[in-house]
């Protein structure tokens, strides 16, 4: 009877705070579709998970018991969700000890476990735990960058290795840290495109998608290579450029091509 009470209201603490969190969810929203989403991490919006991507989930149970079956349906649920992952990891956030003592010797990643916060639960405990997610979402999502950076520069080695040395560019608002040995770069700023010269370059590299890429073509010599990247949905590719090798990506919308321009 005393556990039922003190649930139900919680239940209705809960209740009366909805009106302001679905108000904060509509401000946050409005904002978030007015920035640019590469201004934060959790601008990113995903409709689908990224490939090899982990999930984070947060299980929240009591401290102890004398509340139903509140924390078997919790653990009942969150081990059903992550029986549905299939082969994605699964890290997790534990809050209460109930889930913490049932998830501690089944070999799962804990990225954060409290305990014993429950008599005396402050706005501060949710902070943390929010702060334990996004830090975790900030690492999963350099990892990945830092991942497909490297993969990246791997595929401009591969169509490195098949352009002749000489005068190479690359098209980059930032200068690279590891520019391939045996030419002779230049780093050019995208919106300084209009400046390449025809037939300057025997190497062109351009990790910036929308670029046109019948201009940056023309910058090549005769036999000359571009690594680029480059949006699928209505490339057009010039007929001067010959495509000898291609990488779609994991997100199906843009590819990586190393071309060729053929000889006149």
């Amino acid at each position: 009877m005393v556990a039922a009470s003190r649930l139900r209201r919680a239940q209705e603490r809960v209740q009366q705070a909805r009106p302001f969190a679905v108000e904060m969810r509509r401000v946050l929203g409005s904002l978030a579709s007015r920035v640019d989403p590469a201004a934060h991490p959790l601008l990113d919006e995903r409709d689908e998970p990224k490939a090899n991507g982990k999930v984070l989930l947060i299980v929240i149970t009591a401290d102890r018991g004398l509340c139903g079956s509140f924390n078997t349906n919790v653990i009942k649920s969150s081990g059903t969700f992550i029986g549905e992952q299939g082969t994605r990891q699964v890290a997790l956030g534990l809050v209460g000890r109930r889930g913490r003592d049932f998830y501690a010797r089944r070999g799962f990643e804990v990225r954060y476990e409290q305990v014993n916060l429950f008599s005396q639960l402050k706005f501060e405990n949710a902070q943390a735990i929010a702060r334990a997610a996004i830090e975790a979402h900030r690492l999963e999502r350099s990892a990945a960058e830092e991942s497909s950076a490297a993969e990246w520069l791997d595929w401009v080695s591969q169509g490195a290795a098949r352009a002749p040395t000489g005068a190479a560019l690359w098209l980059s608002a930032t200068s690279p840290r590891d520019l391939p040995a045996g030419w002779d770069w230049t780093v050019l700023a995208p919106e300084r495109m209009r400046q390449i010269p025809d037939d300057r370059y025997r190497l062109i590299v351009s990790e910036m998608t929308g670029l046109d890429a019948a201009h940056i073509g023309r910058g090549l010599e005769p036999g000359g290579v571009v690594v680029l990247a480059a949006v699928l949905d209505g490339l057009q590719l010039p007929e001067s450029l010959r495509t000898l090798e291609r990488h779609d990506t994991d997100d199906g919308a843009t590819a990586w091509f190393i071309c060729r321009r053929e000889e006149r």
